[in-house]
């Protein structure tokens, strides 16, 4: 049954106001400072803090599930295959100094699964037929005897296929979260990262050019008259148009660099230890790129391009900074498009401090 709220005491233009919103987070600043009262205020400011808290924490979340898996993520592979190593030989000395009482075969699942999980399947498989070995001598050397062959046969069958698989399901766990992983870090229409892949790329690039102090530069990229395209030739061609672009940028975009798609037909990248001289010649890059790709397609499509310069990193760190490119940017777009404008930051400079204001 639908229910209604009870109606707010209102009179006049106040009322005609309230009635006209569909939502009270519609509410314009200084009509919620003028009309409504200090509690609701407050209640509204509180919520809305710990909306976009929550919003800001859900962005720089890593994807790839707990912090061990991430750790381990990071871990060179020889490190891993130690690791591996290190747990069946652990194993098989617990194992055989357990004797009968004990039985440790389902132990022999950490290291098979561990490696199916962070080095592949191949890597599982070979683990999966160490392990068959050490149990084997294990079993051997604590005195287990059997009247006849076709039991020690079928028993060392029946542990190959169960470790065996074990290594095909952390193996498949393994493409899975591979796959999940470039959906949730790409953008599936251009192949380029995504605000979130973006982001968490960035913050590593970030932290280390503030480590070695080093510049970094950041830029926007917006494209000029690019909605004329969906309104004269269909989403479809727009999409395409998107498809070809995002191909030209990740063609041109260097192992060292990021580019990634963050909103309809905004780009953003981020080149690091790179000041303003390398910025324009790189930005000149992407410009004469998407330039191509419009001119073969007759599309009217133009790039205006923001960069903001950071010989030290600003204390809003990424946020600031993609403000200051997106700035530039609309200087860019304002100077009668297909340019590109940029600005040099500096910790004591001003215009830095209202950035990190907004």
């Amino acid at each position: 049954m639908l229910r209604l709220a009870a109606p707010i005491p209102v009179a006049g233009e106040v009322g005609i106001q309230i009635a006209s919103r569909s939502r009270v987070g519609s509410f314009s600043p200084d009509f919620r400072r003028e009309f409504l009262p200090e509690n609701v205020m407050q209640t509204m400011t509180s919520r809305t803090d710990q909306r976009d808290a929550r919003d800001r924490r859900a962005e720089k979340r890593p994807f790839g599930g707990s912090r061990f898996t991430q750790r381990m993520d990071s871990v060179s592979t020889a490190h891993k295959v130690l690791i591996v190593i290190g747990l069946i030989a652990l194993i098989s000395l617990g194992d055989i100094a357990t004797g009968l009482e004990f039985p440790f075969l389902v132990f022999y699942f950490v290291p098979i699964a561990f490696a199916g999980r962070y080095l592949g399947a191949v890597a599982g498989n070979w683990t999966a037929v160490g392990c068959v070995i050490f149990w084997t001598f294990a079993e051997f050397h604590t005195g287990i005897t059997h009247p006849v062959w076709t039991t020690v046969l079928w028993n060392l069958s029946t542990t190959i296929v169960s470790f065996l698989l074990v290594s095909a399901g952390a193996a498949r766990v393994r493409r899975d979260v591979d796959y999940f992983r470039q959906l949730a870090h790409h953008d599936s229409l251009t192949g380029l990262l995504n605000s979130r892949g973006f982001r968490e790329r960035a913050e590593i690039e970030i932290e280390r050019c503030r480590r070695l102090e080093k510049p970094l530069t950041v830029a926007c990229l917006d494209l000029d008259n690019f909605k004329q395209v969906n309104d004269t030739h269909g989403h479809a061609a727009g999409d395409e148009m998107l498809r070809t672009i995002g191909q030209a940028i990740e063609a041109i975009t260097r192992r060292t660099e990021l580019a990634a798609r963050i909103g309809g037909d905004e780009f953003a990248m981020l080149f690091p230890e790179m000041d303003e001289d390398g910025a324009q010649v790189v930005a000149e890059r992407f410009r004469a790129a998407i330039m191509s790709v419009s001119d073969a397609s007759h599309a009217g499509v133009t790039p205006s391009i923001g960069i903001a310069v950071f010989h030290n990193i600003p204390a809003g760190g990424l946020d600031v900074m993609v403000r200051m490119a997106d700035a530039a940017m609309y200087e860019a777009k304002q100077s009668g498009k297909n340019a590109i404008r940029a600005r040099v930051a500096h910790p004591e400079h001003e215009t830095l401090a209202a950035f990190a204001e907004v």
